[in-house]
C-alpha cells in the first residue's frame, strides 16, 4: 500500500515538474515574441518620423483653411498612399531597390 502510495506522489511530482518545465517554455517563447513584435514597432516608428506626419498634416491642414480644397485632397493622397507604402514595407521583409526609390520619390 505504501508503495502505491509514493508511486503515486513520484507521478505526480513528474507531472508537476513537466507542467513547470511547460510554462517556462511558454514564458519564453511569449517573452521572444514580444520582443519581436517591439522590434517590428520600432522598425516602423523609424520609418514614419512624428517630425514628417507633423509636418505632413499640418500642411493639410493649411491648405483646407485656406480653402484649397484640391490642393488638400491630392496633398491627402499622396500623403494616404506613401502611409500605405511604409505599412507594406514593415510587412515584408525586404524591400526592392525599386520600392524603396518609389517610396523616396512618393
Amino acid at each position: 500500500m505504501s508503495s502505491l502510495l509514493s508511486f503515486s506522489r513520484i507521478k505526480a511530482k513528474k507531472k508537476a515538474e513537466i507542467i513547470i518545465l511547460e510554462l517556462h517554455e511558454t514564458q519564453k517563447r511569449l517573452a521572444l515574441e514580444k520582443q519581436y513584435r517591439d522590434s517590428e514597432l520600432k522598425a516602423l516608428k523609424a520609418q514614419m518620423n512624428p517630425h514628417f506626419i507633423f509636418n505632413a498634416l499640418n500642411s493639410i491642414q493649411e491648405y483646407i483653411i485656406l480653402n484649397k480644397k484640391n490642393l488638400a485632397g491630392d496633398y491627402l493622397g499622396k500623403f494616404a498612399d506613401l502611409m500605405r507604402k511604409y505599412l507594406q514595407h514593415s510587412d515584408s521583409g525586404t524591400l526592392t531597390i525599386h520600392d524603396k526609390i518609389e517610396s523616396l520619390e512618393m
